[in-house]
């Protein structure tokens, strides 16, 4: 402990330290564990079968999202260690990161995680009703706004900032869940997504925010190195619902209004996040209009469309891993800028959309057979 003491007083910069060692945690267990499923998730029954609906062509192991669970626990708990060891030094004083609000932060946040995860596991064994899986979502939601985890976007409306705050966490649990139909899409976007609000983080200098971020971001990092296509192993829907509700509840956690003048800074997740968003959005719109079931899965997504148009699964999420960063790269700066560069980013992130509608537009007038609906509920893993 004394030489895990000294090392730290004696970097120049501890919280840097600090950093590396829960990313480098985070991304060495998840490595491990998510070979360890890789494995044994066949014999506990985590597989996930082919189908008309699905991109892949055999018997798939899934359960990776366990892993990400896990490393994010084992990760956050030795930042919360690190902490506790260089309480009080002069260097750390300046973080604004007590152990004891971090640690209760940990059992706030990673406990609700790990019934969403649960949730979700469950989901992967019994394939559980939307329904189920909203109410249990919606009580997630509520415990979080008991502990004070709200949107308020300037309005001083109880009522409306719990109602916001609900809608906020159901929409981006689900949309993530929604977008992990293809290998490698949904892990890669949460990672490029999560690594624009951890440059926010730094710049301003929340770091207890920043530290959960790399925890995360560790973890997905090692599930990539199996799930990238083509993947050996799924996340599954506790992996999926896990990583919607992380990018949810850490967004309304941490603060992106930096200064008086404009408010535009309250959209940066939107900015971030806004592929997810907007696929989900479209597909619960075409399949309204087409009178399908919400919750009922099909190809219509961002990502299938692409495929439509000629292109291989892996070019197909590399441009989507593209389109994410490109939207979400004028957010590391919209918390700081004028109210009209704040608004050229909004434009500009609204016009790249426009691009993904066109080209959803034409991928669907190709005559490949992907692009009617499947009359089978959705189904955990890939192709939602």
């Amino acid at each position: 402990m004394s030489q895990l003491l000294s090392l730290l007083e004696s970097f120049n910069r501890p919280e840097i330290m600090i950093a590396g060692l829960i990313a480098a945690t985070a991304f060495l267990s998840s490595l491990v564990l998510t070979r360890v499923m890789r494995h044994y998730a066949p014999r506990l029954g985590l597989v996930d079968r082919p189908g008309t609906r699905k991109i892949h062509a055999r018997v798939m192991p899934k359960g990776g999202g366990l892993a990400i669970l896990i490393s994010l626990i084992l990760a956050s708990a030795l930042g919360w260690f690190l902490l506790s060891v260089c309480n009080g030094m002069p260097s750390t004083t300046a973080l604004a990161v007590t152990p004891e609000a971090f640690g209760k932060k940990l059992l706030l946040l990673l406990g609700c995680g790990v019934v969403i995860s649960l949730l979700g596991l469950i989901d992967d064994l019994k394939n559980l009703s939307p329904y189920r899986k909203i109410f249990v979502e919606s009580l997630v939601a509520c415990i979080l706004i008991y502990h004070g985890q709200r949107v308020t976007l300037f309005i001083p409306n109880f009522w409306f900032s719990v109602l916001v705050t609900w809608g906020w966490l159901l929409l981006i649990t689900n949309s993530f869940n929604l977008l992990d139909n293809m290998d490698g899409l949904s892990a890669g976007v949460a990672f490029i997504s999560g690594a624009i609000f951890l440059v926010v983080a730094v710049q301003t200098r929340q770091w207890q925010s920043a530290f959960l971020l790399l925890a995360l971001l560790g973890s997905l990092l090692g599930f990539l190195c199996f799930n990238f296509p083509p993947a050996t192993i799924f996340m599954g829907d506790s992996g999926s619902l896990l990583l919607g509700y992380l990018m949810g509840i850490l967004t309304i956690d941490a603060t992106f209004y930096h200064a008086p003048g404009t408010v535009l800074p309250v959209a940066l997740p939107l900015v971030v996040m806004a592929v997810p968003l907007f696929d989900t959005s479209t597909v619960a719109w075409l399949r309204w209009r087409s009178k399908c079931p919400i919750f009922q899965g099909d190809k219509r997504h961002f990502s299938h469309r692409l495929v439509d148009l000629g292109m291989t699964n892996r070019q197909a999420v590399l441009t989507i891993y593209l389109v994410t960063f490109a939207t979400g790269l004028g957010a590391t700066v919209l918390y700081d800028v004028s109210f009209w560069g704040g608004l050229l980013i909004l434009v500009q992130t609204v016009v790249i959309l426009a691009v993904i509608h066109i080209l959803q537009q034409v991928g669907a007038r190709r005559p490949t057979g992907n692009n009617h609906s499947v009359q089978s509920p959705a189904q955990p893993g890939q192709g939602a």
